[in-house]
């Protein structure tokens, strides 16, 4: 009988992992970029939208253009006609120091404050703020700045500026934190997609939370901004389970990763994205399967110029693959239930740190706080 509830409670979860395919962003192994052509197979361009013919193909596909330069990002949508919201976002970072830079030769200070803010953004974030591509955060404080949610970052590189993609018979929508889909394919429900606010079943439209398939791994953690004389910084590491087979072997795929920002303040006191020197190193063990019978421990560390980092980072060996990469590991006991025991970080033995330069000596984000 334990064998048997054992089955159908993995069978029941391989089910859901699937129906998560839309959040699934990652290659399950490193790729060369430079294979992915114009007219490659795995991929169709309908509608404005990047439609994947398979799982794999999209799989395979996102996972090297997530790790593209900005260079080879922009060559390769410009020959398949698609513009992506990194690109977007990345238009947006420039054109906004680009006015900074105008304004404060424009106007002084005092006459800048009593201007419509609005009049004082680019034409860029005025029109994707409006279309919601980004939003406005701790609006109306001393802390207000612009970003995308974490969700949506991490389908940025082959979303439309819709948010829509499509894979296999699915189309999905990614607005924020909420992701949903049509089950069909049907290209003309699209309109009902995008404003649908709840499930409906008539049209075949559903929502998918992504954080339902988890009991362990703690997903993203972050410290918030922490800031001091005018720059700031904000460390986040995610921990995050999207699958487990019970067949041959009882494995977890999981990512491992470190993101971390830097901000600083314009001429009128306002938050920016700023590159900055940055040191991040971190410490862990990571423990997984029933009694901890599977540990990982080891160190990582980098320094550069950032103002926005993320890494997947391999919690065995420490070595820093291609972004968004899925690492795996495999119950040695695979008679053992370990359907339970994810992926999860020994905060004993764990510690994420990242500095950036400024203040009086550095300011340092740490993860346990």
């Amino acid at each position: 009988m334990k064998k048997t509830n054992l089955k159908l409670k993995k069978c029941f979860l391989l089910t859901i992992v699937i129906l998560f395919i839309g959040l699934i962003l990652q290659s399950c192994e490193k790729q060369d970029i430079a294979v992915i052509e114009p007219q490659s197979k795995e991929f169709t361009m309908k509608d404005g939208i990047l439609t994947f013919n398979t799982v794999a193909d999209f799989i395979n596909v996102k996972g090297r253009v997530a790790n593209f330069s900005k260079s080879e990002r922009e060559k390769w949508e410009k020959e398949i006609g698609f513009k992506s919201q990194k690109t977007i976002y990345s238009e947006i970072i420039q054109a906004e120091n680009e006015i900074d830079a105008v304004n404060q030769a424009k106007f002084s200070h005092s006459e800048a404050k009593r201007i419509d803010p609005a009049l004082l953004h680019s034409d860029l974030y005025n029109k994707y703020l409006k279309a919601g591509v980004i939003r406005v955060i701790d609006a109306g404080t001393e802390n207000e700045y612009w970003d995308m949610p974490f969700t949506q970052k991490k389908v940025m590189e082959i979303v439309n500026e819709k948010g829509l993609y499509a894979v296999s018979n699915k189309i999905f929508s990614v607005n924020g934190d909420v992701v949903k889909y049509i089950s069909d394919g049907d290209f003309s429900k699209i309109p009902a997609l995008l404003s649908a606010s709840i499930v409906d079943k008539t049209t075949g439209i559903e929502f998918l939370n992504p954080n339902t398939h988890k009991n362990y791994s703690p997903g993203l953690i972050n410290t918030g901004w922490i800031s001091e004389s005018g720059k700031r910084i904000a460390l986040q590491v995610n921990l995050e389970v999207y699958m487990f087979t019970s067949y041959p072997s009882m494995t977890y795929y999981y990512y491992h990763e470190i993101y971390v920002q830097n901000q600083e303040k314009n001429w009128l006191g306002n938050w920016k994205y700023k590159a900055a020197e940055t040191w991040i190193n971190a410490t862990w063990r990571m423990n997984v399967f029933a009694n901890d019978k599977v540990s990982f421990s080891n160190t990582y560390s980098f320094h550069g110029l950032s103002s926005d980092f993320k890494g997947s980072i391999d919690p065995e060996t420490g070595a820093n693959p291609t972004y968004r990469y899925v690492f795996n590991v495999t119950s040695p006991d695979p008679e053992v239930d370990d359907i339970d025991s994810e992926p999860y970080w020994d905060w004993n033995n764990t510690v994420f740190t990242a500095v950036r330069i400024g203040g009086q000596a550095g300011i340092t984000a740490t993860i346990p706080y």
